[in-house]
């Protein structure tokens, strides 16, 4: 059995008005991976991964017209 969390990595939206809900949320994902993997490592057959990937280059400021503004 396996359990994974995907919060992304970069924290890029720090600067938005959702930062601190996004932020606050990968935070708690990482922190809850890493406890229930220590709680279940002597259960045998089970691994508990928190995935946190880094920026991945899109075009969705240029498609969205954004490239001239802070998040852009």
């Amino acid at each position: 059995m396996a359990a994974a969390g995907l919060p992304e990595g970069s924290g890029q939206n720090e600067r938005l008005p959702i930062g601190g809900v996004y932020n606050g949320t990968k935070a708690f994902i990482d922190s809850f991976s890493f406890a229930l993997r220590n709680e279940l490592k002597d259960t045998g057959g089970v691994t508990v991964t928190c995935l946190m990937p880094g920026a991945t280059e899109t075009r969705l400021f240029e498609r969205a017209d954004l490239l001239d503004t802070q998040i852009g």
